[in-house]
């Protein structure tokens, strides 16, 4: 796995897309179906590992960025403002339906649980993108 990380981000990602490091990312929820395993950690990121296609999404609310890893290691990082501007092709198109999907979903149950004390709610998302 080492062999496929590259020792520095392109260019063009380093420019658009600052580094934030608060320390060992701790996993705050997490889910496991067929098509996909998902995490959210407590520094703000939204990882998806679709299983099928061996890629993987991470959502940065802190870098306002989504980076995506093709099954063939290349990694491309978007920021949140270029997508909404520029648009999105097909399978990004795609993988934004599964992370709608995944964030009603963890946001309801929140809404579920709202009165009831022992339940520890998923951190709040934001929206303004």
């Amino acid at each position: 796995m080492e062999s496929n990380l590259l020792a520095e981000p392109p260019v063009e990602e380093q420019k658009n897309i600052g580094i934030v490091d608060k320390g060992i990312p701790i996993l705050l929820k997490w889910k496991r179906v067929d098509e996909y395993i998902c995490f959210i950690l407590l520094n703000g990121v939204l990882q998806i590992n679709f299983r099928q296609e061996h890629t993987k999404v991470d959502i940065s609310i802190p870098t306002a960025s989504i980076s995506v890893i093709y099954k063939d290691n290349k990694l491309k990082s978007y920021s949140l403002r270029g997508l909404v501007d520029g648009g999105w092709d097909k399978f990004m198109e795609e993988k934004i339906s599964h992370v709608k999907k995944i964030v009603e979903e963890w946001t309801s149950l929140k809404r579920k649980h709202e009165n009831n004390v022992g339940f520890v709610p998923v951190k709040k998302i934001n929206n303004n993108v």
